[in-house]
């Protein structure tokens, strides 16, 4: 039989192989191809796209150069090994391909948008924006290359511009989820829900990307945003799972557990009942639950579950067991899975513990130099303490005064770290750690990012609020940095504050909280830092204790009127605080087995 009808034999083989996805196997009978004809360009080809399918770039590169160099006029040739080297991430090299394919066929537009996108990667991006644009005029429904060209137009600082090409690639294509993500980050980074000259987008932007949008604001910690992201998201379907999931989340970190579990419990009555709704709720149960939640729980099987979702649900549960007085089965619960992740973070702690000595020794060896006072700019009032301690008792307080604008664990300090550092040409570092650059440089571009920031969302109210715990490692730093900074510091019953760390699992850090001995140890480093930073800086800071404040929030407006020099006046009527005292009283043997109860620095005694 002659070798062609041989050689045809096998491509309707491959061909019938690869339609079945039996891709080891049609690449198999490529191969045999080759190994009787191994200039036969048809399998060249063939084997070149089959691994590029398999996004096996290095495998697919020896067929495709040896396509090319018996294939030189062939413009898909060069277009295809510009692929690849794409793929190898050898950018400059793909751009000569992809120049050869246009060279050889001008009328390319899959050649041109790859040839841009290469350039883009090559930080040509004017270069880049010309392919594109050639692209779209050769093929004017092109998703990809109105994507890749709002890409380019975003590194060319033309960011309004880059905002409509990112709509029309998804106009084109609904379902490009790169254009989306890429369309809420741009989004995001123009302050979306905060810049006004951005609401006329309101109307032409899809529940996906609002929700999108609410996503990355609250990974970054900007819960109003993200509450307005997710609002938009409704109103475009009142139905949408994630907009509600996401909306939730920002209600609760805006310290509004009512409206948020509102929202969760309504998806328990409809299509959206899932784990996931159970252990946000479960996680915002401040009383007694009643007995049908705890037998939703008993019902849910671990085997169904990620590896994640499944610590979760064993910590609600606990949650849930602690607050129906079941303290037996719930200590169970918690002491089994915060032992389970403490061997997951235990080498972390150990870097975490090194910090914490680091940071007390750097503040105990710190020589003060507070910022001048600016009237001109509001008070800002950072509220510290352990995580569980109180903090959100004493900023919601605080937020029944009219002139109090409440921040809670807002990134400010973390983002304008990170460009003043870009922008000094300093390595990132740990934002919220010690002092990484103590240079006026950074100091004076740190306080224009900070301050421009907070102009963005100011409302001319007089004090502005914060509550990272993890500032305390740089709260010097900040005193001396930030005119008019303040610091009204919360501290809680050791006991009490461990406890409410078991029951928490925290998405990232606090690696001291899922083992006891470890738990005391960072509250008793958190409160020997405040001792210290009250000695170095009594003028500007002060202490209240959650213990008695629950019972006279009138002591939170003593201390910030002591400590702002300020009449904030008083409401009509004085706050009921959530109260959480003595939740550790049945498991306090527990609790402190084999570990020494030391005298800490603040165990009470109102304002300090």
């Amino acid at each position: 039989m002659p070798a062609s009808k041989v050689s045809e034999t096998d491509f309707r083989l491959a061909l019938a192989l690869q339609s079945q996805r039996r891709l080891r196997d049609a690449e198999a009978v490529y191969l045999r191809i080759l190994n009787s004809d191994r200039f036969n360009l048809r399998a060249l080809e063939a084997l070149g796209r089959l691994r590029l399918q398999q996004k096996r770039f290095s495998e697919a590169e020896a067929p495709l150069r040896a396509l090319v160099k018996r294939a030189k006029g062939s413009a898909d040739a060069h277009h295809l090994l510009g692929f690849v080297l794409t793929g190898l991430g050898d950018f400059p090299a793909a751009v000569r391909s992809y120049q050869k394919a246009v060279s050889l066929k001008a009328d390319f537009p899959e050649a041109r948008n790859n040839l841009g996108y290469a350039l883009h990667r090559s930080g040509q991006h004017e270069a880049a924006l010309a392919q594109f644009d050639k692209a779209i005029e050769l093929l004017p429904v092109f998703p990809d290359a109105y994507h890749n060209r709002g890409s380019a137009l975003v590194a060319l600082g033309r960011r309004n511009e880059g905002l409509v090409a990112l709509q029309t690639a998804l106009a084109q294509r609904p379902a490009h989820l790169a254009a989306r993500s890429d369309l809420a980050n741009l989004l995001a980074d123009l302050r979306y829900g905060e810049d006004a000259t951005l609401q006329d987008l309101s109307g032409t932007l899809d529940v996906d990307t609002l929700t999108a949008v609410g996503d990355i604001y609250l990974h970054r910690e900007e819960y109003e945003l993200a509450k307005r992201a997710f609002l938009g998201a409704r109103l475009r379907d009142q139905g949408s799972r994630n907009a509600r999931i996401g909306l939730a989340d920002a209600y609760q970190n805006l310290g509004d557990p009512a409206a948020a579990r509102l929202l969760l419990e309504g998806m328990l009555r409809g299509e959206g009942r899932s784990t996931e709704v159970l252990v946000k709720i479960a996680n915002l149960t401040f009383s007694r639950p009643g007995p049908d939640i705890l037998r939703e729980f008993d019902r849910i099987s671990s085997r169904d579950l990620s590896d994640e979702a499944r610590i979760g649900v064993a910590f609600a549960r606990g949650r849930l067991l602690h607050l129906s007085g079941k303290w037996s089965e719930a200590w169970t619960t918690l002491a089994d899975i915060n032992c389970e992740v403490w061997e997951r973070v235990r080498d972390e702690r150990a870097a975490e513990r090194s910090r914490e000595e680091s940071a007390l020794a750097s503040l105990r060896a710190h020589s003060p130099r507070t910022a001048d006072a600016d009237k001109s700019r509001p008070t800002l009032l950072f509220i510290l303490g352990t995580s569980r301690s109180g903090k959100t008792v004493v900023e919601s307080a605080l937020s029944t005064i009219k002139d109090v604008r409440r921040g809670m664990e807002d990134p400010l300090v973390r983002d304008a770290l990170s460009f003043a550092w870009r922008n000094a040409a300093v390595p990132d570092a740990d934002a919220d750690a010690d002092d990484s650059d103590n240079s006026d440089d950074v100091r004076r571009l740190f306080r224009v990012a900070y301050f421009e920031a907070l102009e963005r969302r100011g409302d001319g109210r007089k004090i502005l609020t914060s509550t990272n715990p993890g500032l305390v490692r740089r709260a010097a730093w900040l005193a001396d940095t930030l005119p008019n900074a303040r610091f009204l510091f919360v501290t809680r019953n050791p006991e009490d504050t461990a406890l409410s760390l078991m029951l928490k699992h925290y998405k990232t850090g606090h690696c001291y909280s899922y083992d006891r001995e470890a738990s005391f140890e960072h509250i008793e480093w958190y409160e020997r830092m405040i001792s210290q930073f009250t000695t170095i800086y009594p003028g500007i800071s002060r202490s209240v204790c959650y213990d008695e404040v629950v019972d006279r929030p009138e002591l939170i407006y003593r201390a910030v009127e002591d400590l702002c020099d300020i009449s904030i006046g008083k409401p009509k009527e004085l706050p009921i605080l959530a109260d959480d005292r003595s939740c550790a009283q049945p498991y306090i043997p527990l609790l402190r087995d084999g570990i020494p109860q030391r005298d800490l620095p603040y165990r009470g005694g109102g304002v300090a």
